[in-house]
């Protein structure tokens, strides 16, 4: 028997909590989605969001790389070395399920420990020493590319995926967000700001030389905008000041 709480959230997807634990079955209506108790693997939702709005003049259009799950394994177990063993063990079966799929990657395993918390452990750490909350949180990754860049696609590949996890009923796997993923935003800097010396070389075209321009604020950092679930707007607000003679 299964016991898994499903809460996900996006940028642009509202996904209402799911938890599952017994065999009877115990349907209600919480917001847009109808909790299943049982052992059969949960349901995931996505909701499209609609935005109209003016984008900045220095920016670009680019598409997401990949989709994100983040799970949280947390145990029951009453005795602290019984919940390493039992967390650690949870996590080994999702990254030998996330290897086997094909489609999947385990990037990343945080976990709370005394004294502070780790990113990017390797799951396959041979004990997770010090455990204080004993929860990890586990990043699973997915090439949208694989999916023609849809990104309901690509939560049906997660929902699929979790139906396959076998864990003890002291385990607890919770779904915290399924997001798209940009990659690295540093790699449009340079078109932008292209985009900008170009207009400021028309403008010293009309003007001659009696005007000089002078721009800052082209390496702050760069903001995005989300324009559909794997389409963002990725731009830059430099400062141009003017200067006559």
């Amino acid at each position: 028997m299964l016991k898994r709480m499903l809460v996900l959230t996006g940028l642009l997807i509202l996904i209402t909590a799911c938890s599952l634990s017994g065999r009877e079955s115990d349907q209600g209506v919480y917001g847009l989605v109808t909790p299943v108790v049982g052992e059969r693997g949960p349901d995931l939702q996505n909701i499209q969001v609609s935005q109209s709005q003016v984008l900045p003049p220095y920016g670009r259009k680019v598409t997401a790389e990949a989709a994100v799950l983040q799970l949280r394994i947390s145990s029951t177990q009453k005795e602290a070395a019984a919940r390493i063993e039992d967390v650690q063990k949870a996590t080994e079966v999702v990254a030998e399920l996330a290897d086997k799929n094909g489609t999947l990657s385990m990037e990343k395993v945080s976990i709370n420990q005394v004294g502070g918390s780790y990113e990017g452990i390797e799951f396959s750490t041979p004990t997770f020493q010090n455990l204080d909350t004993s929860v990890v949180t586990v990043k699973l990754t997915s090439p949208l590319e694989q999916y023609d860049y849809d990104f309901a696609s690509s939560i049906l590949a997660f929902n699929d995926f979790l139906s396959t996890i076998v864990v003890p009923k002291t385990i607890t796997i919770q779904a915290l967000s399924v997001e798209a993923e940009l990659g690295d935003l540093e790699a449009y800097r340079s078109q932008i700001i292209d985009q900008v010396y170009q207009e400021l070389d028309a403008k010293q075209s009309e003007y001659g030389d009696t005007v000089k321009f002078g721009v800052t604020g082209l390496y702050d950092p760069l903001r995005t905008i989300p324009l559909s679930d794997v389409e963002y707007y990725v731009y830059l607000v430099p400062v141009v000041t003017v200067i006559e003679f």
